[in-house]
């Protein structure tokens, strides 16, 4: 027995001496400590600032993030698997350019959308100086309905994050078998009743995950929250830290949304264990595209149009619009200087991103043991942690080892680009 034992240990100690294991070791705890070092603020006790937040505010924070959870939710799971179904599985007028069309919402940033959205939608904006001329149309100061709103929020998260929806879904549509289509078919059950009955329920692990991410984002967002004026978690975090002064509530409440989007993660693996996304094999039947013609072609199109429209084709017609009236006094030196700013900064994080996260993966693909897959994993939980919290969890570090490191070094790490890009790479590892 006892030489048993000795020999395990060495094994185990040749293992864990190999660079591969050392470097996934590093890159995970490199990862992971900005998160780890927030948890121990659950258990301590909160001064009056906390106690004020949790009894005034708390509430609000979770009731606006509830609704916007819900409609982005429910609006994403409609938008995203209805437009997947009948880009994929049907042909009408636009169909094959709505397969890749419907994906272009993500390329506009959700702050970006909703300041186009109220722009498009305020009492100066052409559409409404246009209708109110012509037509004597009046709805106040906002066209239609006030966008400066919860409900205004969840609109423009909608419309701009259904393609996580959709590309999951299609992903998942193209590759199923005939065979369930047809055994409905041969039920006497039409295409509407088989989507219903037969398909969604069997896409459902890959409609939780289309919508986990849709949720996930919902939670990091920060600049539309903050233009519309509406109170979440998100925005908690930073009125604690700025308007309150007080660092250990923010602290606090990030751990607390950290927990919360860790539960998000448990319940979405937990509810598709052992359930496959895809079903290829030598039963494998390939779907028949159908054909629709007359009136169903007619609303497919319209279907799959409005989302576009909505997400990116007025936005974008807004921006343009913009631009063109203000680009004699906007184009200038400063502009170009954050331009410059902005891409060299995206580019130097790319770089460290991709490089380490291929590092990681060549280390676990020639060292694949439990420990190892399993701080991969740990690895690439950033992305699913709002970037407020990544922020604050990075201070929270940096602060811990403020008294061990040399003026120098501070300075490197929290007033250069070093700690963006370290930020960047916790949050975007899984990417």
């Amino acid at each position: 027995m006892k030489p048993l034992v000795h020999r395990a240990f060495r094994v185990l100690k040749h293992q864990w001496a190999n660079p591969w294991v050392v470097a996934i070791f590093l890159v995970s705890f490199l990862v992971a400590s900005p998160l780890l070092t927030l948890l121990p603020e659950i258990f301590n006790r909160g001064g009056e600032v906390w106690n004020h937040i949790l009894q005034n505010l708390v509430p609000n924070y979770v009731s606006n993030t509830f609704w916007l959870m819900l409609g982005v939710g429910l609006l994403t799971f409609v938008a995203g698997t209805g437009t997947a179904w009948l880009a994929t599985m049907f042909r009408f007028p636009g169909s094959k350019f709505f397969q890749w069309a419907l994906i272009l919402p993500l390329a506009v940033p959700v702050y970006i959308n909703g300041f186009a959205w109220a722009g498009l939608l305020s009492w100066t904006s052409p559409l409404y100086v246009w209708l109110r001329e012509t037509f004597g149309i009046n709805t106040g100061p906002f066209l239609f309905f006030e966008i400066l709103s919860l409900e205004g929020a969840i609109f423009i998260l909608a419309a701009t994050l259904y393609p996580y929806v959709f590309l999951i879904s299609r992903s998942w549509f193209m590759s199923q078998s005939m065979t369930f289509s047809e055994v409905s078919a041969s039920l006497g059950k039409g295409p509407v009743a088989t989507f219903f009955l037969v398909v969604l329920p069997l896409a459902r692990p890959a409609l939780v995950a289309g919508v986990s991410l849709v949720l996930m984002e919902v939670l990091n967002e920060y600049g539309l929250m903050r233009y519309f004026s509406v109170e979440t978690f998100t925005t908690g975090i930073f009125t604690a830290w700025f308007a309150f002064s007080d660092p250990n509530a923010a602290m606090r409440l990030s751990a607390f949304l950290m927990l919360f989007v860790f539960l998000l993660i448990f319940l979405e693996r937990y509810q598709r264990r052992s359930m496959l996304y895809h079903q290829l094999g030598a039963n494998y039947v390939p779907h028949k595209i159908g054909r629709l013609k007359g009136a169903k072609a007619f609303f497919a199109s319209v279907a799959c149009g409005i989302p576009l429209v909505v997400g990116f084709v007025l936005p974008i017609l807004m921006l343009i619009y913009w631009t063109v009236s203000t680009i004699d006094n906007e184009l200038n030196q400063a502009f170009f200087v954050l331009l410059r700013n902005s891409f060299f900064l995206a580019g130097l994080a790319a770089v460290v991103v991709v490089a380490t996260a291929l590092l990681l993966a060549i280390a676990v693909r020639f060292k694949s043991f439990k420990i190892t897959r399993l701080l991969a994993k740990i690895s690439t939980l950033g992305y699913a942690i709002p970037g407020a919290v990544v922020a604050i969890g990075l201070i929270t570090a940096f602060m811990w080892l403020q008294s061990s490191l040399s003026p120098v070094i501070r300075v490197v790490l929290l007033g250069t680009w070093v700690s963006l890009i370290y930020a960047y790479t916790v949050r975007f590892m899984a990417v």
